[in-house]
């Protein structure tokens, strides 16, 4: 049968059996044959119009024709160098803010070596603009415009300053960092013109609370992190914001830890005692982070876990809350038994360190009891001797409420197993309080002289059209007391890191990604910006969001330990509308990215053999040509 007739007997058939289904259905009377007849001869003469329109016997002879005279060729695909050259451009895009982060670093230990400190200093001294509403005239933001870079308005010449509401800003010590970091200005205006587009914003977060960010600007809610509390219910105003309890600072001044909260719920803490606990608590989880594992437990006459989450867990947004609301379950009765609460806590470290599992679960690194209380009279001697010797678990101590008890004991407590002592009386002494530990753990980083780089969890950028990561450097003080005074830090677009993808080269049907070495996604074609993301960043596994199978599994573990590989995988696939699943044959080319924690994958169906070439023609040229609509330039 011609093309012509199967469209018209099809068309015919379309028709009649639409037809009759309205007919039956009682809505119109059925027409005579003759019309359908008729209906479907302009059907299919419409369809016939339509394929001698799109000419692919032309486009065929064409493309034939281009090859034969060699301007079109369809090139192989080698994953492995698609691997190496991005890992490459991703390589150089880091060093770039590297030297920019380690400039900063440098300027600010410096400007802290020559800085002479001035004990009565006041705030009217102290030159500064502040990014917070309601200053006078000599703190005020100097002129704003417009920022093509950060949207909004902000001003290049120029840092501002903010200091969360629970920071006295006329302290000396605040006063003191404002001075000296001053100097920074002139590194952050070299470093933005070097590198306009890759570093677009800067700051540096001290160790007081005093964060300089570069350009000067207002401060915003969803910057720099700021939105990462764990108390979802809870309003969070940007004059709040703290960046010492930013998971890009913790990250950066200490090392990774296993952490178990230990609450004291017998009855003398009854009130505000135990919701005291409870905030602090609250900040001691917003102060983890992924490379964190936490446990806890609570305790009177026995001890218990908070949660369902009954050994260590990662430190995801997820498991936070979770125990965050589990804490509102908790209620004060019976005597406190301190024994019985330290047996607990030791007992789960010992538990999970004989648990069979992963090599990369367990932060392996500080083990930390925090015990927080109210009060102890008699020093559990025994507990320590039969659990803590080595003194290998650290026990930091935080007591709630007014100062009407004898604290020798709990003191004794922190002293003899290398923690640290501290006491809370206010919701804002609470936040202090939790940021503790991390001062004690950068201890090491400061005397030892050990900083590095570290990569964040991604973050809703400050236009909030794709997310970024923080890349941050600390700041150490070098002359009489060596600690860490601060992080700097900067932000990696993933837009800038999808623009080192191959994704021309992969085809419609194939796909990029990058995890971190906690599996955790930073870019996915299926992980797209959301306003939701502002309160709460994701922390998507890599089998989260893909089709998962021990092939899968075997793959992320790879990369997680930074491995270079290719497997193939049956599996299923999303379309990249999401409408539809796909089962293909996926091969996957995977790497790491030099001095990051980040791996590339690369996902190319067997579908898609090459890529098409022009000869002569970049695909720059070629994609600018398309986006001037004059291919005939080329």
């Amino acid at each position: 049968m011609a093309p012509c007739g199967r469209l018209a007997t099809w068309a015919l058939l379309v028709l009649t059996g639409g037809l009759a289904v309205r007919e039956a259905q009682g809505k119109r009377p059925f027409p005579h044959l003759q019309d359908v007849k008729a209906w479907a001869k302009s059907l299919a003469d419409d369809l016939i119009a339509l394929v001698d329109t799109a000419k692919f016997d032309e486009l065929k002879n064409a493309y034939a024709n281009e090859v034969t005279n060699g301007k079109l060729s369809l090139v192989d695909i080698n994953g492995t160098q698609l691997i190496e050259t991005s890992t490459k451009q991703m390589a150089a895009s880091i060093a770039v803010r590297t030297r920019a982060l380690k400039s900063l670093s440098d300027a600010a230990e410096g400007a802290v070596a020559n800085h002479q400190y001035n004990q009565s200093i006041k705030w009217q001294d102290v030159p500064y603009y502040s990014a917070m509403d309601g200053h006078d005239e000599d703190h005020m933001l100097p002129g704003l415009v417009d920022d093509k870079w950060l949207g909004g308005q902000s001003n290049r010449t120029n840092s501002s300053i903010h200091i969360p509401v629970n920071i006295y800003e006329q302290d000396a010590h605040v006063l003191n960092v404002i001075a000296w970091s001053s100097h920074l200005d002139a590194v952050f205006v070299e470093n933005w013109q070097q590198s306009q587009d890759q570093v677009p914003w800067q700051a540096f977060a001290s160790h007081t609370g005093v964060f300089r960010m570069f350009p000067a600007r207002p401060m915003q809610p969803h910057r720099f992190g700021s939105r990462t509390l764990t108390i979802a219910d809870v309003p969070r105003r940007f004059d709040e914001f703290d960046a010492r309890m930013t998971q890009w600072y913790q990250q950066t001044i200490s090392s990774p830890k296993d952490m178990l909260i230990l609450l004291d719920t017998s009855g003398s803490v009854e009130g505000r005692s135990l919701g005291l606990m409870k905030h602090t608590t609250w900040f001691l989880l917003d102060r983890l982070t992924e490379d964190d594992y936490v446990a806890t437990g609570y305790f009177n006459t026995y001890a218990q876990a908070v949660s369902c989450l009954s050994s260590f867990v990662q430190a995801t947004t997820h498991n936070k809350e979770v125990i965050h609301k589990s804490l509102d379950n908790l209620e004060a009765a019976n005597q406190a038994n301190y024994y019985s609460g330290l047996e607990y806590a030791f007992k789960i470290f010992n538990n999970f360190e004989m648990e069979e599992r992963d090599q990369n679960q367990g932060a392996n690194c500080n083990k930390i009891i925090v015990l927080v209380t109210e009060n102890a009279e008699l020093y559990p001697e025994a507990v320590f001797q039969k659990y803590n010797q080595d003194k290998s678990i650290r026990v930091f101590v935080i007591v709630v409420g007014e100062p009407i008890h004898d604290w020798s004991v709990l003191q004794k407590m922190a002293c003899e197993n290398r923690g640290y002592f501290s006491t809370v009386r206010s919701d804002g002494a609470a936040r202090e309080a939790s940021g503790d530990f991390g001062q004690v753990l950068s201890r090491p980083v400061a005397l030892e002289n050990s900083k590095e780089v570290t990569f964040s969890k991604i973050f809703m950028s400050e236009k909030g059209d794709d997310f970024e990561v923080y890349v941050s450097y600390p700041v150490i003080n070098t002359t009489t007391n060596q600690a860490v005074l601060g992080v700097v830090t900067v932000p990696w677009p993933v837009k800038e890191m999808r623009k080192a993808l191959p994704l021309r080269e992969i085809g419609h049907g194939g796909y990029a990604f990058i995890i971190n070495n906690n599996g955790f996604i930073v870019l996915h074609p299926h992980l797209v910006p959301d306003d939701a993301f502002y309160a709460k960043p994701p922390t998507l596994d890599i089998l989260d969001i893909e089709f998962t199978s021990a092939e899968k599994e075997d793959m992320r573990h790879s990369m997680v330990n930074m491995e270079a590989n290719s497997v193939t995988i049956n599996t299923l696939t999303k379309t990249h509308d999401h409408h539809y699943i796909d089962e293909v044959q996926m091969t996957y080319h995977y790497g790491p990215v030099t001095d990051t924690g980040f791996s590339i994958g690369l996902g190319i169906p067997a579908y898609h053999p090459g890529s098409l070439e022009v000869s002569g023609v970049s695909y720059g040229d070629g994609l600018d040509a398309f986006e001037r609509n004059s291919p005939g330039n080329l």
